[in-house]
C-alpha cells in the first residue's frame, strides 16, 4: 500500500509542482492487465496518482482485480484512488476513495442516499477517505 496519507501527498506534490496529473481508468471499459498497462504508462509519464472507477459497472471482483494489478504496475510509488460511480465502487485494495457528493443534482440519491449506503462499506474497507464535492455544468 502507498505509505503516506494520500491527501497529505497531494498537498506536498501540489506545493512542489503547482499542479497534479491523474489518470482515470474505468474497469468497466479497461479491466485487469490492459488497465494495469495504461496505469504503468501513466506512471512512467508523470502521473501523480491513478484514479479507478467511474462507471456503475466498476465494482466487485473486476474492480478488486483491476486495482490489485494497477498497484503492482505502479510499484506502490503513487496512490491508487477510487473514483466510484456508485456505492458498489469500493475495494479494500485501494489507497483512498473520493467520497463524492454532486451538489447540483435534483435527485436526492446523489445528494445523500448514495453516501449513506456507501459509508459502512467504506468504513469496512479501512481506506483513506477524501471528501469531494462537484458540480456538473
Amino acid at each position: 500500500m502507498f505509505r503516506k496519507g494520500v491527501e497529505k501527498y497531494y498537498r506536498e506534490k501540489l506545493g512542489e509542482q503547482g499542479a497534479l496529473l491523474f489518470s482515470l481508468i474505468d474497469p468497466d471499459k479497461l479491466s485487469g492487465e490492459p488497465g494495469a498497462k495504461v496505469a504503468r504508462a501513466s506512471y512512467e509519464n508523470g502521473a501523480d496518482a491513478i484514479l479507478v472507477g467511474g462507471s456503475i459497472g466498476a465494482q466487485g471482483t473486476v474492480l478488486d482485480e483491476t486495482v490489485k494489478k494497477i498497484r503492482d504496475a505502479v510499484s506502490n510509488d503513487i496512490p491508487v484512488v477510487l473514483y466510484p460511480g456508485s456505492p458498489g465502487g469500493v475495494t479494500k485494495y485501494a489507497d483512498a476513495i473520493y467520497f463524492m457528493q454532486m451538489l447540483n443534482s435534483r435527485d436526492v440519491y446523489w445528494l445523500s442516499t448514495a453516501q449513506i449506503q456507501a459509508a459502512p462499506v467504506v468504513a469496512r474497507a479501512n481506506i483513506e477517505v477524501i471528501p469531494t464535492t462537484y458540480v456538473v455544468i
